[in-house]
């Protein structure tokens, strides 16, 4: 897999946290290649210039396309912002880019909000709360279809309920696991 590949399935739609994707939208909408170019000291006329990812000599091979991506006709590499400061500096993966172009350019990459590590673990309550109302309702629901094949009429009042009670506790792990089916996914 070439640098260049590696790059891109990384940078794939969904694949990377959402803080990473937010940096790189703020990367893309506040540096142009033309201006990276230039603190390559590498000159662009008419979105043309030489290629600095395989530092050829031909000032026309390095393409620079209105919807700020590139591409070397002589090379074969192609892509954005962030793609050509990976391949120029050498970085092992786009995340260190990201930084390199943030800092060279003054850019205050977006932040996880103070209250974010609480919510993971709120988030985990509430899923549980949930799948326990679930799985009860599910088991009395259950409890209702199988009380008859379980009452046969003879037993007293007080037979019924020890009876309902064994039946419930015996359908509750069914529940709370078809429970947690449905609210984990």
């Amino acid at each position: 897999m070439t640098e260049t590949s590696r790059a891109k399935s990384w940078l794939e739609p969904g694949r990377q946290p959402y803080t990473i994707r937010k940096a790189i939208e703020k990367i893309k909408d506040e540096v142009n290649i033309p201006e990276l170019l230039r603190e390559y000291d590498v000159e662009v006329r008419r979105n043309r210039a030489r290629c600095i990812v395989h530092e050829g000599d031909n000032p026309t091979s390095f393409e620079i396309r209105p919807d700020q991506k590139w591409r070397c006709h002589a090379c074969g590499e192609f892509g954005d912002i962030v793609d050509l400061c990976t391949l120029v500096e050498r970085h092992a993966d786009t995340w260190t880019a990201v930084v390199s172009l943030a800092e060279r350019f003054g850019i205050q990459l977006p932040r996880r909000s103070e209250t974010w590590p609480t919510w993971p673990s709120e988030k985990s309550k509430i899923r549980d709360a949930v799948q326990k109302h679930l799985a009860t309702t599910y088991q009395r629901r259950l409890t209702r279809v199988y009380a008859p094949l379980v009452l046969l009429g003879e037993e007293t009042p007080a037979e019924e309920v020890e009876a309902l009670d064994e039946l419930a506790a015996a359908l509750w792990p069914f529940c709370y696991e078809l429970a947690g089916r449905r609210v984990n996914g």
